[in-house]
């Protein structure tokens, strides 16, 4: 036989001319496998496409709620550190009402704190210098009025406010916003000075201290029994009298605690907080 295209001889088992290798007319084509159905191929083609996304959905749905669960766990740690920061601001304004902060480490106070940490026996030695340099003391003394030092830091705590306002967590810092206020205690010797100046005249807020001091400038004096009770009575009623002309203290400052040596501590806090919370503005100067 000859090849139609060049003429040359091939043998009858040839598919391809030797001489100019094109196809010829007797080129047979046998199946791979004459068993297999026709649309088996296919249909393993298909179902391992199946596998191959039903593999895929399985890795992404892993994926998901490994990323649920860390954002969930993130979201659950900053909300526990967060209320932990709020309950140690709550726990700092408890042992601020002992007034005594002696057993506290002094890098932690403020300044001012950290030279009075006993509040207490500052406000004592404050309203002794101050009644002295208003000259007024010896009045008072005359007229059986004491100062309560512990009577008044009752009442410069009955006083006292503060109010966590906003909180601010990351993963390893915690800012609490607090607000606190009180009335200014500072100007309480001022107030009682100008009072005695006054010479408690009708106009004035401290109506209550009248009795007492007429009895000074006129040279009468009371028994034992209505002196003690007048001085109660007037006491009791001298912080309320005071409050309703006195000015206020207000300030809004942080409270920040963060990771320090691999553990939470605090790390900083506003020294005016403290100053307004007392209502001691003259810790501050």
């Amino acid at each position: 036989m000859k090849c139609p295209y060049c003429g040359t001889s091939y043998n009858a088992e040839d598919t391809i001319c030797p001489s100019c290798g094109q196809p010829l007319s007797n080129a047979h084509y046998t199946p791979v496998n004459d068993n297999e159905p026709s649309g088996s191929k296919h249909a393993g083609r298909q179902g391992s496409a199946k596998k191959r996304k039903r593999r895929f959905l399985i890795i992404l749905l892993i994926l998901l709620l490994l990323t649920g669960g860390c954002i969930g766990g993130y979201f659950l740690y900053i909300h526990a550190i967060t209320r932990r920061c709020e309950d140690a601001v709550h726990q700092i304004f408890s042992l601020a009402k002992s007034m005594d902060f002696s057993s506290v480490d002094p890098s932690y106070l403020p300044e001012a704190l950290q030279e009075n940490p006993n509040i207490r026996d500052y406000v004592r030695n404050y309203v002794n210098d101050s009644l002295e340099e208003y000259e007024v003391d010896g009045i008072l003394e005359r007229a059986g009025i004491t100062i309560d030092t512990d009577e008044l830091c009752n009442e410069v705590l009955q006083s006292a406010a503060y109010e966590i306002t906003d909180v601010q967590t990351s993963y390893n810092r915690c800012t609490v916003f607090v607000h606190t206020e009180n009335t200014d205690f500072s100007t309480l010797p001022e107030a009682i000075s100008q009072e005695i100046e006054d010479n408690i005249s009708s106009s004035s807020f401290w109506d209550s201290l009248q009795d007492i001091f007429s009895s000074i400038f006129s040279g009468h004096g009371h028994d034992g029994t209505d002196e003690e009770e007048s001085n109660s009575d007037i006491l009791a009623s001298l912080y309320d009298d005071f409050r309703e002309s006195a000015p206020t203290t207000e300030t809004n400052g942080t409270i920040v605690f963060g990771i320090a040596d691999g553990q939470w501590t605090l790390l900083s806090l506003d020294e005016d907080l403290f100053y307004s919370y007392y209502g001691l503005s003259a810790l501050a100067e």
